[in-house]
């Protein structure tokens, strides 16, 4: 199960930034709707890209990492762990990653984008870093969970160890207890999807359509916690 740490105010306040910032989006006209990878037409997205030049965007972002990481270590279940690097994935999370790293006076490692490179340098992850050493992956989002597994083997194929994987978004399509199930590692996220919408709805930030197409996608392809929040029979 996915563990969610931050306050109610938190929570509430980063969705409407992240809203507001048009980093989340909900579309109305279902010829809008994204395509997922693996065939799924989703109504809602959740876009760090262009938030990399925003100084408010890095900074919000940047300071929900640094929560995370504040609150795992004072909880029960994270208490004795320790990380000796951040690391970011996909690419665009990195420069938010560095931000918070920056904040918790911590390494940062970066991912190589391009892992097939065949000149130069070669090595797969940007940094200094030894065998044994503890990471903490921070993702933007998670669906399937699938990509996240890739990126946590390919970590620990250099001898390192992932501790904890963050989501700044949980798309509560299951892909979390995936991860647990298949690697063994936490999954700590800072928002899920389903309260986001609710809480949007209720600051009437956007429309019933909105909220309704939501809900329709994941009474399809949601938890049973995220279907519960719409009323949605599991």
């Amino acid at each position: 199960m996915t563990q969610l740490i931050l306050s109610d105010y938190e929570i509430e306040n980063a969705t409407v930034r992240l809203y507001r910032s048009g980093i989340f989006g909900i579309e109305e006209d279902p010829k809008n709707f994204r395509n997922l990878k693996h065939e799924r037409k989703s109504p809602h997205y959740f876009d760090i890209r262009k938030g990399v030049s925003s100084f408010e965007t890095r900074q919000l972002i940047g300071g929900m990492v640094n929560k995370l990481v504040q609150r795992r270590a004072t909880s029960v279940s994270g208490q004795g762990k320790h990380y000796d690097h951040f690391v970011g994935v996909p690419e665009a999370m990195t420069t938010y990653v560095v931000t918070a790293a920056d904040n918790e006076r911590k390494s940062q490692l970066q991912i190589r984008a391009n892992k097939q490179k065949t000149s130069g340098n070669k090595t797969p992850i940007m940094g200094e870093y030894k065998t044994g050493d503890r990471i903490a992956l921070f993702e933007d989002a998670i669906t399937s969970g699938k990509s996240t597994i890739d990126e946590i083997d390919n970590v620990q194929a250099e001898g390192l160890i992932v501790e904890d994987v963050f989501v700044m978004v949980d798309r509560q399509e299951g892909g979390s207890e995936t991860i647990r199930q298949q690697t063994g590692v936490d999954v700590i996220a800072g928002l899920a999807v389903a309260q986001m919408v609710d809480l949007l709805r209720a600051e009437e930030l956007i429309s019933e359509t909105q909220r309704d197409n939501v809900a329709e996608y994941l009474g399809q392809y949601g938890e049973p916690r995220a279907k519960a929040v719409f009323g949605v029979n599991t």
